[in-house]
């Protein structure tokens, strides 16, 4: 019996270290090619990479993938505000 309750205390603190991620966060990191599974030093990470590869500096002034650009940064500022990034 107190095997049982030492269980299910350890699967309570396990849910509650999982982040649920919502709707607009999930499209979020979809956009950034990321699962629910990333943690913040990843989303930065590959904020960091899209962004050099997309920016126009870095692409011989290059603005066709400035739409693009602008999505990545509008959805990680959006993980930034949820905790997520």
């Amino acid at each position: 019996r107190i095997e049982k309750l030492r269980r299910m205390r350890q699967e309570a603190a396990a849910e509650s270290k999982r982040v649920r991620v919502g709707k607009a966060a999930m499209k979020a990191l979809e956009l950034l090619g990321l699962d629910e599974t990333a943690d913040k030093a990843l989303v930065r990470r590959r904020f960091k990479e899209m962004a050099k590869r997309l920016h126009p500096d870095l692409n011989e002034g290059d603005r066709s993938r400035e739409d693009k650009l602008r999505a990545i940064i509008d959805a990680y500022n959006y993980l930034k505000s949820v905790g997520l990034a």
